[in-house]
């Protein structure tokens, strides 16, 4: 028998960030470099096969700036073993963050929302909407929710 219980997944309003999961993840699972890339490499992989099959346009992933080089190469490559492009974007004002690295494929246009100003509704629901987001479920002010600590 299958147990559901009801999560953050499934309210918009208290989904915790992804990053945040992210991170959570890679304490529970990981204690030192190696095994933190290679939980890394599995994530990405993960998403890129979301992409390469076609259940969601683009995959975005935001790197440590102590790891984006290598992050970037590790992308770079997954991607290529997939068919699809690795792109970084630069995003935010600041030039000390480190650029988003977004996976596509070739003839899927990222980067629209870079039309609008960064945190408008415009500009959170076109990553979500490339992200794969459900369209009921885009969260355009999340960012006016979250803690420090959300980040």
């Amino acid at each position: 028998m299958i147990e559901h219980h009801k999560d953050s997944a499934d309210s918009k309003d208290r989904k915790p960030y992804c990053g945040l999961l992210y991170q959570q993840g890679l304490l529970e699972f990981t204690n030192d470099e190696a095994t933190q890339r290679a939980f890394a490499a599995g994530f990405v992989s993960g998403q890129t096969e979301k992409v390469h099959s076609g259940s969601c346009p683009a995959a975005m992933f935001c790197p440590v700036s102590d790891d984006h080089a290598w992050f970037y190469r590790m992308v770079s490559d997954v991607a290529r073993r997939y068919g699809l492009e690795a792109d970084r974007l630069l995003v935010w004002a600041s030039k000390s963050d480190p650029p988003e690295i977004w996976v596509h494929r070739r003839r899927t246009p990222i980067g629209q929302w870079l039309e609008f100003p960064v945190n408008s509704e415009r500009w959170h629901e076109h990553r979500a909407i490339a992200c794969g987001i459900p369209r009921e479920e885009i969260d355009t002010h999340f960012h006016q929710r979250k803690s420090d600590d959300d980040w």
